[in-house]
C-alpha cells in the first residue's frame, strides 16, 4: 500500500514538472517571436540569459469590491475632515462666555465624525474578512531575457528585456528593464538634487 501511495505522489510531482517545463518554452518561445518582430536586425538575435518564469496574482486589494469599499471609506473620510475643520472654526462664532462642547453645531458636528466613525470600522472589519477569504487568481507571467542584437546604428549591444504575459501566456507588454532603471535612478537623483536645493536656501 505504501509503494501504490509513493508511486501516485511521484507520478503527480512528475505530471506537475512536466507541465512547468512546459509553460516555460512556450512563454520563452512566444517571447523570442514577440521580440523578433522588433528587433531593427533579427537576424543578429542570439540569446544569452532567461529568468524564472514568475506568475503574478491578483491581490485582493485590486479587486473591484476591494475597490468599492476603499471609495466609500475615502468618502466619509473626507466628510470627516470638512466636519472636523468646521468644528476648529467654531469657536470664532462663539459669544463672549460660550463653551465650544455646548454649540449646537459643534454638537452636530461631533456626533456626524463619531458615527461615520463606526461606519468606517464597521466597513474595514468586512473588508479584512473578505480579505482573508479571497483566493488569488493567476492574472499572467513576467520572465527576464538578456539578449544580443544589433541596434538601429548596426553594433551589437548586450540589452535585457522584461516581458509580462497573460495567463495563457501570450506577450502583451515587453520593454527595455535596464532603460527603466536608468530613468528610476535619473528621477530619483533629481528628487536628491531638489531636495539638497531646498536645504540650501
Amino acid at each position: 500500500m505504501k509503494k501504490v501511495v509513493l508511486l501516485i505522489a511521484m507520478l503527480a510531482v512528475s505530471f506537475s514538472g512536466h507541465g512547468q517545463n512546459a509553460n516555460v518554452q512556450t512563454a520563452r518561445t512566444n517571447a523570442k517571436n514577440y521580440l523578433l518582430k522588433k528587433l531593427n536586425n533579427p537576424g543578429s538575435y542570439s540569446p544569452v540569459y532567461w529568468g524564472k518564469l514568475t506568475p503574478v496574482y491578483q491581490d485582493f486589494s485590486e479587486t473591484a469590491q476591494a475597490k468599492q469599499i476603499d471609495v466609500v471609506i475615502e468618502k466619509y473620510n473626507d466628510f470627516n475632515s470638512i466636519l472636523e475643520t468646521k468644528n476648529s472654526v467654531r469657536s470664532l462664532y462663539l459669544k463672549r462666555g460660550e463653551k465650544l462642547e455646548q454649540d449646537s453645531l459643534y454638537i452636530l458636528y461631533t456626533g456626524l465624525i463619531k458615527n461615520n466613525e463606526k461606519d468606517v470600522d464597521s466597513l474595514n472589519i468586512v473588508r479584512t474578512a473578505l480579505s482573508k477569504q479571497y483566493k488569488p487568481s493567476l492574472q499572467g507571467y513576467y520572465i527576464e531575457h538578456k539578449f544580443r542584437a544589433k541596434n538601429r546604428y548596426n553594433a551589437l549591444v548586450l540589452t535585457r528585456y522584461r516581458i509580462s504575459l497573460n495567463k495563457y501566456l501570450h506577450v502583451i507588454a515587453a520593454f527595455d528593464a535596464d532603460e527603466q532603471d536608468r530613468d528610476f535612478d535619473r528621477q530619483r537623483q533629481s528628487i536628491y538634487d531638489k531636495l539638497e536645493a531646498l536645504e540650501k536656501q
